[in-house]
């Protein structure tokens, strides 16, 4: 709406065809964003079927009525539309942490503030509305057997769950070397260490590193080289984490020789 009343007031000010574009465009955003796409976009009604708290994660396990071909590291906006715990019918997104089969999948939230600490509060059978699913940062990631690194941050490991269960389970041939890195604060954040290793020790080509930030500093792409074997340059980069560590790495990544184009990395913000 201010973008609205500052494209009318500069109308009125000045008049010129391009601000009548840019305030219209802008407008058709704002209406299609807040109100339409609720009616028009691509949804899928489903309910929970699982609810499980870790360590300040919660998963959803949801299961949808009509079946809907996801792709690994693909993202959904979900609403909670009826629960128990009257959860506002609101869209938030969410990266599919696991594909369980046509019908159903996994979200993991981290719980940042207050709707997603309050997702720990559904129950099996509450109803939402699934919309998506979206995103090619999986596709992009696995459209080539050549050597790849992986760089999570965080909760930023959700993608490449999906990811890794996928080549786990056959559905993918990705025959290039992966390097894939894990940074997390500390050891107890390290919430699917075990499911990783249990997934990468199908995937021989798939080598794992669990960085530590409390005891093994911040991670940068030099630090990257000294556990990973080489510089980085050479591979196709896929970064899912916090804004400013994707940026910084991508920076260091692009001092060091690597071409932006190789660098594929999956931006998020959780409410």
């Amino acid at each position: 709406m201010p973008y609205i009343l500052g494209g009318a007031h500069a109308i009125v000010a000045q008049g010129d065809w391009y601000l009548w574009l840019l305030t219209l465009a802008g407008g058709y955003a704002w209406a299609y964003s807040s109100f339409l796409y609720r009616r028009w976009g691509p949804r899928h009604s489903g309910t929970i079927h699982r609810v499980t708290k870790l360590h300040g994660v919660t998963e959803l396990t949801i299961t949808l009525d009509q079946p809907h071909q996801f792709q690994p590291g693909q993202f959904v906006f979900l609403a909670v539309t009826r629960s128990a715990v009257g959860l506002p019918d609101e869209q938030h997104p969410f990266s599919i942490s696991a594909i369980v089969d046509e019908r159903s999948f996994r979200l993991s939230a981290k719980r940042l503030g207050d709707y997603t600490a309050r997702l720990a509060d559904l129950v099996p059978g509450d109803e939402v509305m699934v919309f998506g699913s979206y995103g090619t940062f999986g596709a992009r990631g696995l459209a080539t057997g050549k050597a790849a690194l992986w760089i999570a941050g965080g909760i930023g490991i959700t993608p490449f769950l999906s990811l890794l269960r996928h080549l786990a389970e056959g559905k993918a041939a990705h025959s290039g070397d992966i390097r894939f890195v894990w940074s997390v604060r500390d050891q107890a954040d390290a919430i699917y260490l075990e499911e990783i290793l249990t997934l990468a020790d199908r995937l021989p080509q798939v080598h794992f590193h669990l960085h530590v930030t409390t005891t093994d500093g911040r991670l940068t792409a030099e630090g990257l080289e000294a556990v990973t074997g080489d510089d980085g340059t050479a591979r196709r980069i896929l970064l899912c984490g916090p804004t400013p560590m994707m940026h910084a790495l991508k920076t260091q990544f692009v001092a060091r020789g690597a071409r932006r184009s190789q660098i594929i990395n999956e931006e998020f913000a959780l409410r």
